[in-house]
């Protein structure tokens, strides 16, 4: 469902694909529907919980300066439903206007 690598994964049916430290893409097969028993292959539907650690930008432009605390704050007001787990502000001046560039890193959880 998003973008980000595996914190931690724990399946209770099938196989995973992936383990923890490996990046994901959206839409990539994590547990794979199948279960080795006594060297016979074995279709089930996964059932696995998996934590991913992925990352939303946003951008916050104004004429003044030293709005860092201000800029996290919109970030993290757009976003509410997030189990935010660290973030940064990054500032750079850019024809008379600062733009800040707010990093938030947050955990996600599949349940299935």
């Amino acid at each position: 469902d998003v973008d980000g690598v595996i914190e931690s994964i724990k399946v209770y049916r099938g196989t995973a694909v992936k383990q923890g430290g490996d990046a994901v893409i959206k839409g990539d097969n994590i547990v794979d529907g199948y279960a080795t028993v006594k060297d016979q292959v074995i279709e089930t539907n996964p059932i696995a919980y998996v934590s991913i650690i992925a990352t939303i930008k946003e951008e916050y432009i104004s004429n003044k300066d030293g709005e860092e605390s201000l800029a996290l704050s919109l970030a993290t007001g757009l976003h509410p439903e997030l189990e935010i787990i660290s973030c940064t502000v990054d500032k750079k001046l850019e024809k008379d206007k600062f733009i800040y560039q707010t990093q938030l890193k947050y955990r996600y959880v599949i349940y299935r």
